[in-house]
């Protein structure tokens, strides 16, 4: 995912974003650099240490879509 805040494709054809790639964690990937776009890096880690504390379990996240990320992680609607 790094790099991906600041490319203009999101979701893309590349990696975790692919529509043939993991299925799992697309949902994650997509949530993640909406709120970090959205919030900013540093306003996004704050969230996401408020809500979740310094270990996440991230099998929580598979299967989820990006607006339930956006949920979980920040506390607020995806958009």
């Amino acid at each position: 995912m790094e790099g991906c805040c600041e490319c203009d494709e999101l979701p893309c054809h590349k990696g975790f974003f692919a529509e043939a790639g993991e299925p799992a964690w697309r949902g994650l990937c997509i949530g993640s650099v909406r709120s970090v776009r959205e919030q900013g890096l540093e306003r996004y880690v704050q969230s996401v240490l408020s809500r979740m504390g310094c270990l996440v379990e991230y099998s929580d996240c598979r299967y989820r879509a990006p607006e339930e990320i956006v949920a979980l992680l920040c506390g607020q609607e995806g958009t």
